[in-house]
């Protein structure tokens, strides 16, 4: 099925720039990511326009890949880009303040395609109205400094062929003196994307067991084994001996969603 997952990244490029305080088109997007696996071939993306002007939404695809550091950078199309496999439609859409249109995502599988994780970003362009306009005649440019913000959104369409279980894990904590936190390096395993939330657990005050540091969620696309990321403590919370990382698959901590647990490296 496909599953539509809680906010686990969006991207968001603007242009910022100044001039006049303009009525501007704004994007609400839901859901932020879609991951086909099993039987699903289609899902649906909710746009919505909740600015004060008309705002016209064109749609395109980009690849990204994650570096070590959890950035995500464009890249050529390669072997695993879902774009072969992937047809989307409207591409393009104008919504009145307030309205709403929902585009359609379609799977193609292919019975050849090799095992693993396929996935591309679908780019979502903002344009406003005096955009179009100017685009159309450049004598409708507003005078003066009139470059505008612009926003898109790219949210990540995968299709995980495969059977196989997403891998992640603890690999290493140490202390981070530049950010006065802890830098931990996360591993994956496997070929599929891997997703968890790192979380420092220690004992209250009270005598209880609480969170004293994120959740984070952390992300480890199929072109990386491991990456590193940082959790910083609760201002004013000073950890005990029994102060532990947490790894766990959902943002509670019980033991049914812990995937991995580590004490925490000494503050000396």
């Amino acid at each position: 099925m496909a599953q539509r997952l809680a906010r686990p990244f969006v991207l968001l490029f603007l242009c910022c720039t100044a001039g006049p305080t303009w009525a501007a088109a704004e994007l609400l997007l839901y859901p932020t990511e879609v991951v086909f696996q099993g039987a699903q071939r289609s899902v649906e993306l909710t746009l919505a326009n909740r600015g004060d002007a008309i705002g016209t939404f064109e749609t395109s695809w980009t690849e990204m890949r994650m570096t070590a550091e959890g950035t995500l950078t464009t890249v050529e199309q390669d072997a695993w880009s879902i774009q072969p496999f992937i047809r989307h439609s409207p591409r393009r859409v104008t919504l009145q303040p307030g309205e709403r249109q929902t585009i359609k995502i379609a799977l193609r599988r292919d019975g050849d395609a090799a095992e693993g994780e396929y996935y591309s970003h679908l780019r979502i362009l903002t344009l406003n109205q005096e955009d179009l306009d100017a685009q159309e005649d450049p004598a409708n440019k507003p005078p003066g400094m009139s470059m505008r913000a612009r926003s898109a959104v790219a949210i990540p369409v995968i299709w995980r062929n495969s059977q196989a279980k997403p891998e992640i894990g603890i690999d290493a904590v140490s202390r981070d003196t530049d950010t006065d936190g802890f830098s931990v390096t996360v591993r994956r395993a496997g070929l599929l994307s891997s997703r968890g939330y790192l979380q420092i657990v220690d004992r209250l005050e009270d005598g209880s067991e609480g969170v004293v540091g994120g959740p984070i969620q952390v992300v480890i696309y199929p072109n990386l084994n491991t990456r590193t990321t940082t959790i910083r403590l609760q201002d004013g919370h000073e950890p005990s001996p029994a102060a532990r990382l947490v790894l766990t698959m959902e943002q509670q901590v019980t033991e049914r969603t812990t995937l991995a647990s580590v004490p925490l490296p000494s503050q000396q």
